[in-house]
């Protein structure tokens, strides 16, 4: 057995996102949905997260190409024009969500990145948690009990965490 004792004044609280946080909608494509390439757009009023959950998908944001592979997650920054297409050999699922009211301290409120760092981020070992935390958000979100919103709004603090700390690693 291992105990790893926890003392709050060792961390930081400094990326708390509550209580302003909200989740707008969460969404689960699997290989047929995804099949279904989208049309350049932009989100105006929120972030917009996805979880690559399985295959590849081809992905233009702001102008600039990018592909996302099992365990990634792509981020798509307030206002910033993108679209995605699945590969067409392999197909890809995924999962995505849009948050109003995400501010860090030092980037314009709706933005996870600055604009010249790749919005593409590689979970490696943290995959498993994020992909976790997306279908739990979705089962959530899809099942509507009674403190359902509660635990959304946890997890997503925890997913936001978990990306905010997975930026330098990029």
């Amino acid at each position: 057995m291992a105990v790893i004792y926890y003392n709050d004044e060792k961390f930081a609280d400094e990326y708390s996102f509550e209580p302003k946080i909200n989740l707008l909608y969460v969404c689960r494509a699997d290989y047929t949905d995804a099949a279904i390439p989208t049309a350049t757009h932009a989100h105006f009023n929120h972030l917009e997260i996805q979880y690559i959950s399985g295959g590849k998908i081809h992905i233009r944001i702001g102008g600039h190409a990018y592909i996302a592979r099992k365990g990634d997650v792509v981020i798509y920054n307030k206002g910033v024009m993108h679209d995605e297409r699945a590969d067409p050999e392999c197909g890809a699922a995924f999962y995505n969500c849009g948050i109003k009211n995400f501010q860090l301290p030092y980037l314009p409120e709706g933005h996870l990145l600055a604009h010249d760092i790749k919005p593409v981020l590689h979970t490696d070992k943290f995959s498993g948690d994020v992909e976790s935390i997306f279908k739990i958000l979705f089962e959530q979100v899809s099942t509507k009990k009674n403190c359902s919103a509660a635990v959304a709004h946890h997890l997503l603090n925890a997913l936001m965490t978990i990306l905010v700390n997975q930026i330098p690693q990029e």
